[in-house]
């Protein structure tokens, strides 16, 4: 028999803490895992690898969640969950479930996973958002019996699996992308072939510039206009679907139209963030950059593509940030004028456009991949809708 019942109902409630930072041995050794929203890398996640430890006297400062607990992320990013693999601790952005013997944690998890929407509706701080325990304490689950969640978890567990496994072939053909790269190029800071260093400002006609009029915050539909969010150029890829409709009053300025062939780059971001660059193989109409992206219109001396995968060489990154100022800061900027002056490697045009041949062909496959996954996530996201209808 199913019932709808409050969470506390399921499970005990923990709110993380931070042991202190200032005590030296609380984090001199790598005992036991400290988990941070920072580690949730996905809205639904099998925690397996951890960034931050603990030493087992920080342990015994911290509130302590077993095995195979159900973590929520309640504090900034609101929504997340993740069930993890061992014991940890966790910082105090994050509530975590002991589920009783009446629920299956990964159940709980995929059910919680569909609440990310409410979840974010209920948070009472505009600036930064926060669930404090009680009021997620009481929200209601969903539960049938645990012979059917477990039926619902397993097939949940084995449509996740497929997505996952498409994610890996793609980062297969990244990874070949990085490594045909370095065999052309070698190293683009050590320079082991002794290729020319230019300024950049040699190999661009000009860099234009976006623009940021006052938008919904929800993404454009149809045939409107959209500008594009910094998320568009996230992983180095673009993604057309990260962007935000304009009002319907606003005239867009059309020199900033995104178009096919077009290298974006962020000026300004977080500090990893930063410098991030994108080639847009395939764009949809009326979408435009906003002013925290530069387009690059490079002239004869460089190949687009190769420039694309220049710049997002991870040791190349590493230069640009260092160029950005204020880079201890939350939203570093790379200005123009600093840009221009960036120094890169310039191999041989014939080098440049063998490479970018190859590029071409593993972004095709991606591409291939790409759309297999979204539909896979599609009928995921069907599926997860679905097992919790009540």
């Amino acid at each position: 028999m199913s019932e709808i019942v409050k969470l506390k109902d399921i499970g005990t409630i923990i709110t993380g803490r931070t042991p202190k930072t200032k005590i030296s041995n609380f984090w001199d050794s790598n005992d036991v895992p400290f988990v941070k929203p920072s580690d949730f890398k996905q809205s639904i996640n099998n925690l397996d690898s951890y960034n931050t430890y603990l030493s087992n006297d920080g342990f015994s400062n911290a509130n302590k969640i077993p095995k195979n607990s159900v973590l929520v992320t309640c504090i900034g990013t609101i929504g997340k969950v993740a069930i993890n693999d061992i014991e940890v601790a966790t910082n105090q952005q994050i509530n975590s479930i002991i589920p009783n013997e009446n629920i299956d944690a990964k159940y709980l998890m995929y059910q919680i996973s569909t609440k990310k929407q409410y979840l974010n509706h209920i948070a009472n701080a505009p600036i930064v958002p926060i669930i404090n325990k009680t009021t997620f304490s009481n929200i209601d689950i969903f539960v049938p019996s645990l012979t059917k969640q477990k039926q619902i978890a397993k097939t949940l567990d084995k449509a996740q699996e497929l997505i996952e496994l498409r994610k890996e072939s793609i980062e297969k053909l990244d990874a070949l992308a990085k490594s045909i790269f370095i065999d052309i190029f070698g190293n683009p800071v050590s320079n082991p072939m002794k290729w020319k260093a230019i300024n950049f400002k040699s190999i661009l006609n000009t860099i234009d510039g976006g623009w940021s009029p006052v938008c919904n915050n929800y993404p454009r539909n149809n045939n409107n206009y959209g500008i594009l969010k910094l998320s568009a150029l996230s992983n180095d890829i673009y993604h057309s679907s990260e962007n935000k409709k304009m009002l319907d009053n606003t005239q867009p300025k059309m020199n900033t139209l995104v178009s096919d062939g077009d290298l974006l780059f962020s000026r300004k971001n977080t500090y990893m963030l930063v410098g991030s660059c994108a080639y847009v193989w395939n764009t949809e109409d009326n979408l435009f950059m906003p002013d925290l992206i530069f387009r690059l219109n490079t002239n004869n001396k460089v190949n687009k593509v190769f420039l694309w995968k220049y710049l997002t060489n991870d040791e190349v990154k590493i230069q640009l940030r260092n160029i950005a100022n204020g880079a201890a800061a939350s939203m570093p900027n790379i200005s123009k004028a600093k840009l221009l002056n960036f120094r890169i490697l310039l191999p041989p045009m014939i080098k440049q456009e063998s490479f970018a041949q190859k590029i071409q062909k593993i972004e095709q496959q991606k591409s291939f991949y790409q759309e297999e996954l979204t539909k896979l996530q599609e009928n995921f996201d069907a599926l997860l809708a679905q097992s919790f209808k009540g």
